[in-house]
């Protein structure tokens, strides 16, 4: 149980990493770009910035919780576990 919860929380830390923060980056230059172009309205650009910080601290919050279980996973196996990416 300890070892699943550890292992869930390193790959949504893992996708949000990886996936969702690059992604969401680039849907702020894309609203930009489609403002600039008269396809969205200046609201789209305005709200973009505003969304775009929360992503990186859901990602941080994600691998804190990758390092909390740890030490649980530590205390089932009975030595402490190698993680070369924590």
């Amino acid at each position: 149980m300890a070892y699943a919860k550890w292992e869930a929380a390193v790959r949504r830390s893992e996708f949000l990493e990886k996936t969702v923060v690059p992604q969401a980056v680039h849907v702020e230059s894309l609203a930009r770009l489609a403002y600039q172009f008269g396809r969205a309205p200046l609201l789209n650009v305005l709200q973009a910035p505003i969304d775009v910080p929360d992503v990186p601290s859901q990602a941080l919050a994600a691998t804190a919780a990758a390092q909390s279980a740890l030490p649980a996973v530590d205390a089932a196996v009975g030595a402490p576990l190698r993680v070369e990416r924590f």
